[in-house]
């Protein structure tokens, strides 16, 4: 790859554990993952609404997140939607735990000990595991080696 930042792999509609449900896609590129929220506290909205409104939520959220993968990388970045960056150097190690009846999950440990833990569907984590040798060739710091 030349100088350019490009897009290795997207993983869609996966959740980031924290005090409510953050839903979002994470985008791997070559010098870092950016998490662009899709939709927040899904989780209360379902527990208000109840299974109805839960519901809206994840269409409103599955919309929005086919727009941004069809998006180029710039104006995925340029978009107003919320967005998290973890570059590959802030990253201490990565891990893709692949499960078959669970919620699949991947976990990244941070430099200053920090630990963020995303989990969705397998068939969504997928590309994610077909790109793991580009991603470590690009310097993502995958576990197990």
């Amino acid at each position: 790859m030349n100088g350019t930042e490009e897009i290795i792999s997207i993983v869609p509609q996966f959740n980031l554990d924290g005090l409510t449900r953050t839903t979002g896609d994470l985008f791997f590129t070559n010098k870092r993952i950016i998490f662009v929220k899709t939709a927040g506290k899904s989780d209360v909205t379902r527990a208000i609404f109840g299974m109805i409104g839960g519901a809206v939520v994840q269409s409103q959220s599955a919309g929005i997140s086919k727009k941004l993968r069809n998006m180029p990388l710039d104006q995925l970045l340029a978009s107003p939607y919320d967005k998290t960056i973890f570059a590959y150097t802030e990253l201490k190690s990565m891990a893709i735990q692949p499960k078959r009846l669970l919620a699949s999950r991947l976990i990244l440990i941070l430099r200053n000990g920090k630990k963020k833990s995303f989990w969705g569907k397998r068939r969504d984590l997928v590309p994610l595991l077909n790109a793991v040798n580009m991603l470590r060739v690009v310097g993502a710091p995958l576990y197990p080696a």
